[in-house]
């Protein structure tokens, strides 16, 4: 009787267990992807953020009354000291670079050749404005805009950067265009952003399908990064599975842009261990009282058969027939055993 009771209480709790472990299982994952899309909006929104900020300081500078001194190639500096003064006000990470109608350097908050020509990535088309993507800064090295690889065997090579453009209207008559403006932000403030949190993220380029910035421990081979790009929430990134969160590029970040944050899965499943942890100890814990209780009930349904059966196989052995068993109940044994 005791193998049949705990076979039903295997039968009946097993199964709801799995159902239980199972329902949260697949709340937790999904509220982690959440918690995971929420940290890659947040990075999203701190970059976005960074980039509208100097994007409108740039517009304001750009309409400077200063800038009218772009016809006179600032023979008295004071564009330089304007834009020496804005970078060390605003704390600027990079540089401000002021460029004539045909391209030649007017001004700068760091040294460069009186040579140096605006770069052919910093050239804006139709517009007012221009966002250049993550590239070598065209301007270190030899700083002639030429573009012409500055990595030399005396030296490394140049630093990578983002930059803002924007054009230069004068400030008199029809206002037409006299110049450039260009702001740019070391690559190394953009994943300094990245890197502050918990979570480690990816920074990709959903167009040219290439990573800008990835976290120490992913080496950016091509399974990875084709992982990243196939939109999987759960990829294999170096041999170990990762859940990721997804946020993508807008308001003030390039919509090719995705940032996507990372989890390892050891780490995700660890709560989910717990869970099943104690859905085992709960059946543990309720297999005791119950097979207590079992037990119990047994004796009390089996004792006065057995009790019986002893009596029978006395009066058999010793022919008496006064024996009698020591029942006292009012059922249907105790009435036999009287």
């Amino acid at each position: 009787m005791m193998a049949a009771f705990l076979g039903i209480f295997f039968i009946t709790y097993g199964p709801a267990a799995i159902v239980i472990f199972t329902t949260i299982e697949a709340s937790m994952r999904d509220a982690q992807v959440r918690t995971l899309d929420q940290i890659a909006a947040q990075k999203r929104q701190k970059l976005s953020a960074m980039f509208q900020e100097s994007e409108r300081n740039l517009r304001a500078w750009a309409g400077l009354e200063v800038m009218n001194d772009i016809f006179a190639l600032d023979v008295d500096k004071r564009i330089v000291g304007t834009l020496t003064r804005l970078k060390q006000q605003y704390d600027l990470p990079g540089e401000l670079f002021v460029f004539d109608q045909t391209g030649r350097i007017v001004a700068a908050t760091r040294s460069t050749p009186p040579t140096a020509s605006l770069p052919a990535r910093w050239k804006v088309g139709e517009g007012d404005r221009g966002f250049i993507d993550k590239h070598a800064d065209p301007l270190s090295g030899d700083g002639a805009g030429n573009g012409k690889s500055h990595q030399t065997s005396a030296g490394p090579a140049p630093p990578e950067i983002v930059a803002l453009v924007h054009r230069i209207h004068a400030r008199f008559g029809d206002r037409q265009p006299i110049g450039l403006m260009v702001m740019t932000i070391p690559w190394s403030a953009i994943s300094g952003a990245l890197q502050r949190g918990t979570a480690p993220v990816v920074l990709l380029d959903q167009a040219k399908k290439r990573p800008l910035y990835l976290p120490p421990f992913l080496d950016g081979n091509g399974d990875s990064i084709a992982s990243l790009l196939s939109d999987q929430r759960q990829p294999i990134l170096n041999g170990v599975r990762f859940i990721t969160g997804h946020a993508d590029g807008g308001e003030g970040m390039p919509a090719r842009w995705r940032i996507i944050a990372l989890q390892n899965t050891q780490q995700a499943n660890a709560p989910i261990r717990s869970v099943a942890w104690r859905l085992a100890l709960l059946g543990l814990v309720l297999l005791a009282p119950i097979s207590i209780g079992i037990h119990w009930l047994a004796r009390r349904l089996t004792g006065p058969l057995l009790s019986l059966e002893e009596t029978v196989g006395a009066m058999r052995r010793h022919q008496d027939l006064s024996l009698r068993a020591r029942l006292s109940g009012e059922d249907e044994i105790g009435a036999l055993a009287r």
